[in-house]
C-alpha cells in the first residue's frame, strides 16, 4: 500500500481509537518540544563551549563593549563563532518548526476526524428539520421548488464544511469550531423554519417586503395627478 491510499485511515477509527491515538500525538508533541528547547539550550550554552577565548585585556569593571577586552584577531574570531552559531541554530529551528507543524496538521486531522462522528449525526437531525418544513412552507411550484432550495442548502453546508475542516486542518482555527461552522451556521435556519411551518406562517410575507414601495409609488401617482 501506498502512502496516498493509507492518508485518510484516521476516519475509519472509532471514538475510542481517536482519543488514544490523539493523547499519543499530543504527548509526543510535547517531548518534542521539551527535547528540541533542552538541545538549544545545551547548544548555546557559554560554559560547555571548549572554544573558549580569553581576553587579552585584563579589568576588573566590565565595559559596556565587551569585544574592547580583545584584540581584533580575538574580535573576528568572537564573531566568526557568533555567526556560526545563530546560523546553526536557526536552521535547527526552521526544520523543526516545520516538523512540529505537520505533527500538529497530523492532529488536527484526527480532531477532525474525531468530531465528524458527532457532526454527522447532528447534520442528518439539521437537514431534517430544514427540508421538512421547507417542502410544508413552500405550496407552490410542485416538487421542483422545494428540491432547488434543497439543493442550495445542501451545497452551502457542504461548502461551507469543507472551508472550516480545511482552514482547521491548517491551524487557522479550532478543529472542534472547524467541524462544527456549518452546523453552527445552518441550525438558526433550521429554527426558523421550523417555527414558521408550525406556526403556518409562510416563508416570506411579501406583503411587508412591497408595502414600503406600494407607498411611494402611491405618492407619487398622488402628486402627478394634482
Amino acid at each position: 500500500m501506498n502512502d496516498a491510499s493509507i492518508n485518510n485511515t484516521n476516519t475509519m477509527l472509532t471514538i475510542s481509537d481517536l482519543s488514544y491515538t490523539l493523547d499519543s500525538l499530543h504527548k509526543n508533541l510535547k517531548t518534542d518540544i521539551l527535547s528540541f528547547s533542552e538541545n538549544i539550550n545545551q547548544q548555546n550554552r557559554i560554559i560547555g563551549n571548549n572554544k573558549i577565548i580569553k581576553p587579552s585585556k585584563s579589568n576588573h569593571h566590565l565595559p559596556n563593549n565587551l569585544l574592547t577586552l580583545y584584540n581584533n584577531s580575538q574580535k573576528l574570531q568572537i564573531l566568526k563563532i557568533a555567526n556560526s552559531t545563530v546560523e546553526n541554530t536557526l536552521f535547527s529551528i526552521n526544520g523543526t518548526n516545520t516538523e512540529l507543524e505537520n505533527k500538529q496538521k497530523n492532529i488536527n486531522d484526527h480532531l477532525l476526524a474525531f468530531y465528524d462522528k458527532f457532526v454527522i449525526a447532528y447534520a442528518c437531525f439539521l437537514m431534517f428539520f430544514i427540508g421538512a418544513p421547507l417542502g410544508a412552507i413552500i405550496r407552490k411550484g410542485g416538487l421542483g421548488l422545494p428540491i432547488v432550495f434543497a439543493v442550495l442548502i445542501f451545497i452551502s453546508f457542504h461548502f461551507i464544511n469543507t472551508f472550516g475542516k480545511r482552514i482547521a486542518q491548517e491551524d487557522g482555527l479550532s478543529p472542534f469550531v472547524g467541524a462544527w461552522l456549518s452546523s453552527f451556521i445552518l441550525s438558526p435556519l433550521a429554527i426558523l423554519l421550523t417555527y414558521r411551518a408550525t406556526n403556518d406562517i409562510g416563508l416570506i410575507n411579501l406583503d411587508i417586503l412591497l408595502s414600503p414601495f406600494q407607498r411611494i409609488f402611491k405618492k407619487m401617482f398622488s402628486s402627478q395627478n394634482k
